[in-house]
């Protein structure tokens, strides 16, 4: 006798995601495995994987067990990831419920098995913590807003705008001194400005205080690029 089981679980499909479901390695000694490719469908705000597997064994045909399956182990791992999380104290739940669990033999008559227990993923928001946006005056995204986004260039003699938006979880930080050091492609200090944040967590170097210098031989020295 072979014997096959099948398994179902639905989850909350705006936060998490299926992404793999494999055997345990507990069912290896015992026969030979063949798992059926997940099916993946939604109801609603909830998605649903079904799976199953089917076990024969090592000497079928004639199906002989020569190592009859005991003990307990896991039967089949399911990945998950999450998709979506806001910032602290933001909280959610989804539901990863089992359900149609089937344990079966060759001729689908049901054998017994364990009974399953649901589960549930809790995701806890980020903590975001002290943040700094370094970026210029042109208009979003263009001018770096945002992490690690770049800034379009600027040609010589243009005048360029330094603003930092200081936020402590995503509150502003107001009335703090912030310090800019502007570079050159070589790595020479060119100036140090200050300037201090406002009622909106956001600290803004005036318009005419810095320039983009001329060079004096190539424009190719130019990167005109700057991250925030």
């Amino acid at each position: 006798m072979d014997c096959r089981y099948r398994i179902q679980t639905s989850l909350q499909r705006l936060l998490i995601e299926f992404v793999s479901a494999q055997n345990d390695t507990y069912l290896d000694g015992f026969g030979s495995i063949y798992f059926v490719d997940p099916v993946l469908g939604t109801v609603g705000d909830l998605a649903y994987v079904n799976t199953a597997v089917l076990l024969l064994p090592h000497s079928a045909p004639p199906p002989v067990w020569n190592n009859p399956i005991s003990g307990t182990g896991h039967l089949v791992k399911l990945t998950f990831k999450v998709i979506y999380q806001e910032a602290f104290p933001w909280i959610a739940t989804s539901p990863l419920d089992l359900y149609e669990t089937i344990f079966a033999d060759r001729n689908g008559a049901e054998v017994p098995g364990v009974e399953p227990h649901d589960g549930q993923v809790t995701i806890n928001g980020f903590i975001i913590g002290r943040m700094i946006d370094l970026y210029d005056q042109y208009p979003a995204p263009y001018g770096g807003q945002g992490p690690f986004m770049p800034s379009d260039m600027f040609w010589p003699q243009k005048e360029v705008e330094l603003n930092t938006n200081v936020t402590y979880n995503l509150w502003p930080v107001q009335q703090k001194l912030v310090g800019f050091e502007v570079r050159d492609p070589a790595g020479n200090v060119v100036a140090i400005l200050t300037a201090t944040t406002d009622e909106f967590g956001v600290a803004h170097i005036l318009q005419n205080t810095l320039a983009m210098r001329q060079p004096r031989r190539s424009l190719r020295r130019l990167d005109g690029h700057g991250y925030g």
